[in-house]
């Protein structure tokens, strides 16, 4: 103890302490440290997409705000309080269906309704109107946004097949887009007419078929024949081709053929199977080489008709008194008759005419009179034809 009374004066050293901040998920922040009692300001504050920062909390359950007055007298912990973001969406379909503007708060409700176009199929959202940047449903959006509806139009099959079936061409058209038909497929013996259906305006998936018209022909020949010397123009009143005509190699030997052709305007073109028998020009004309039997066809657009054409070996057969007429005299007898049996091919009147009356005579139905011995000739005429029959009476 001192001789005397002494006063002591206390000496302090002032304590730090430190605020520290958990962001619920939020950016950083760095703590504090600080002297007791020293002034304190907030933090810049924390970002957290999709949020709102709403303060700084002295309880995990963010019931108690915080105030940043002075450094309390001890460590505290604060927690950072966060509310979702909501934005307004207004909606640009681009044709769609109409759409109601909506709030989408960020984390509950980012989904956002598909519209209804006809002839497209929805891509999505987009944020801008040429639709290249997509729209995030998990992205926070503040503010007021437009949203634009991305489209790919439908796409549709067109076929176009041939009257059997037989798909001719197949082509992708889009929604109300026009397809592009192939040429007209040829089809023998007959016409194309046109398709089924077009391909315009298309709204669903088409089956286009080709139609025809049947070309058929009709043979009629205007030939002469052995009916009284005249020309006769044969054709089927009924409208169907004439089938079978006979020509000669002799006056009857040629023939006007005419093709009408129905259900195409296309010319005919005319043959003969067998040009030894018969020639047929491009006009249709038959002339006659030799006897036999040729087929005369017409063709046009595939479809054909043919006529049988018999072409007869023209002459005359004459038979007296049993014998057929030729280069040797046929004998009768002086005072009697006898009857010419004569085949004119092609038929026609037949005359008669005896180069010396004085040995015998011939009516005009054949019958041979004979009068006195010696020698004469008959001769027998059809159709620009002669016969000779040499006779002789003892």
């Amino acid at each position: 103890m001192p001789a005397e009374d002494i006063t002591l004066y206390a000496k302090w050293d002032i304590n730090s302490y430190t605020i520290r901040f958990v962001t619920n998920s939020g950016s950083t922040v760095k703590a504090i440290t600080a002297d007791y009692g020293s002034e304190l300001a907030a933090p810049e504050e924390p970002v957290r997409e999709g949020y709102s920062f709403t303060g700084w909390y002295s309880d995990r359950k963010l019931t108690t705000p915080y105030k940043f007055t002075t450094m309390p007298a001890g460590n505290v912990t604060l927690y950072a309080g966060w509310t979702p973001v909501t934005s307004r969406v207004s909606f640009d379909t681009a044709g769609g269906n109409d759409m109601a503007e909506t709030d989408v708060t960020y984390g509950e409700d980012g989904v956002v309704a598909e519209p209804v176009k006809t002839g497209y199929t929805f891509t999505g959202w987009y944020v801008d109107e040429a639709c290249t940047i997509p729209y995030d449903p998990d992205k926070a959006y503040s503010g007021s946004i437009t949203l634009h509806a991305g489209w790919k139009v439908k796409e549709y099959t067109v076929r176009w097949v041939y009257h059997d079936g037989t798909v001719l061409k197949s082509e992708k058209v889009g929604y109300s887009g026009n397809g592009t038909a192939p040429e007209a497929p040829y089809r023998a013996g007959y016409t194309f007419t046109g398709w089924s259906s077009t391909a315009e305006n298309v709204t669903a998936n088409l089956t286009i078929q080709a139609e025809y018209e049947k070309i058929s022909i009709v043979l009629s020949a205007k030939y002469d024949m052995p009916v009284n010397d005249s020309a006769v123009t044969v054709t089927d009143e009924n409208g169907s081709s004439i089938s079978e005509i006979t020509l000669y190699t002799r006056k009857y030997k040629t023939a006007q053929f005419t093709g009408k052709v129905i259900g195409s305007g296309l010319p005919v073109t005319w043959s003969s199977s067998d040009d030894s028998v018969a020639l047929v020009s491009s006009k249709g004309k038959v002339s006659v080489k030799k006897a036999g039997v040729t087929y005369i066809t017409a063709e046009a657009g595939g479809a054909s008709v043919r006529c049988k054409v018999t072409v007869k070996q023209a002459g005359i057969k004459a038979v007296l008194n049993g014998k057929v007429a030729g280069s040797k005299r046929i004998t009768l007898k002086k005072g009697r008759q006898y009857k010419l049996k004569v085949t004119a091919i092609p038929y026609g009147k037949i005359t008669y005419k005896s180069k010396n009356k004085k040995i015998a005579t011939v009516s005009a139905k054949g019958t041979v009179k004979t009068k006195k011995k010696g020698k004469t000739t008959i001769v027998i005429s059809s159709n620009g034809m002669k016969k000779t029959v040499k006779i002789k009476v003892k």
